[in-house]
This record gives C-alpha cells, sequence and structure tokens, in this order.
C-alpha cells in the first residue's frame, strides 16, 4: 500500500485510536514528573498541612494534598478546581525571585531575598530560608497577598519544627 491509501485510511480512523486517554495522561506526566514516585502521606510538604488548615490563606475548603512539581512540592485543590494551594521547596540556589514583574513586592520579614508577586490569578511569596527555597502560591477568588505572605510564614515556621 503505498503512502496515499495510508493517508486516505488515517483519515476515516476515529480519534481516540491510539490517542493517550486523560487517565493515561495523568499517569505519564506523574511518571515523567517524578510524582508518581511516592504517595503524597510520605512527601515531606504534604505533611506539612491539612486540608483544612490551609482555609485560612486561600479562603476555600481544600482537598488532600497531592505530589507536585516532581515531588519537590504538594498541591491541594478545591473540589470545583476554583481555588488551589501550592508549597514548594528546593535547594537555595533555585530560588527565583520574579523582580520585573508587576506588582513584586520584596519581604524583608521573611527569610533571605523574600518576596510576593501576584500571579496566575493569585499571589506567589516565597524566600530562601538556610539551603532551602520556599516557594508558596494562593490561587482563588479569594486568595489574596496577605494569604501568600501568611501561607509563606507558617510553612517556614513548619519546616522548622
Amino acid at each position: 500500500m503505498g503512502p496515499i491509501p495510508l493517508l486516505v485510511a488515517a483519515l476515516f480512523l476515529p480519534p481516540s485510536w491510539g490517542a493517550a486517554q486523560p487517565a493515561d495522561a495523568g499517569r505519564a506526566r506523574d511518571a515523567l514528573t517524578g510524582d508518581a514516585r511516592a504517595r503524597p502521606d510520605t512527601n515531606p510538604q504534604c505533611r506539612l498541612f491539612r486540608p483544612g488548615e490551609l482555609v485560612p490563606f486561600v479562603g476555600l475548603p481544600l482537598g488532600a494534598g497531592r505530589n507536585a512539581g516532581g515531588g519537590s512540592g504538594c498541591q491541594w485543590v478545591s473540589a470545583d478546581d476554583e481555588a488551589e494551594v501550592m508549597v514548594t521547596v528546593v535547594g537555595a540556589r533555585h530560588h527565583e525571585a520574579p523582580t520585573r514583574a508587576n506588582g513584586y513586592r520584596a519581604l524583608a520579614e521573611v527569610g533571605q531575598r523574600g518576596f510576593v508577586v501576584p500571579e496566575l490569578g493569585g499571589w506567589t511569596a516565597g524566600a530562601i530560608v538556610g539551603d532551602e527555597a520556599i516557594r508558596v502560591s494562593v490561587t482563588g477568588p479569594k486568595a489574596t497577598a496577605q494569604g501568600a505572605i501568611g501561607l509563606l510564614g507558617e510553612t517556614i515556621a513548619r519546616r522548622r519544627r
């Protein structure tokens, strides 16, 4: 069979033939990023907070934490996907303060090179603490800069325990 008949035959295949289903795509993503390597209850960031403890920072109830950021973070999402919290911890050399972003504000009161900035429909705050860079984000209709700053401070305090 030549290339033209194959091309014509391919046009008549059902759209789902050979395509990954969403669950397969999610499993592949988790395997590639490392998020499938450990259960969330063994992820140090996921063990920092229970979902109910995050409500003051984001304003809405959230579900259980799940691995994020290749296992370096944890993400809690509301049932309606309207709100989320993420906590990520990496080596200090990976700290990036988005100093040129609109709304960027330096924070002297948390760690070194601390900041808060509006980002992706919410707020992100981060700082260097010892040899680690800690970054948190709060997203949703009730997310605020104060919520992100408060979450960063509480994350730093809990990691010191």
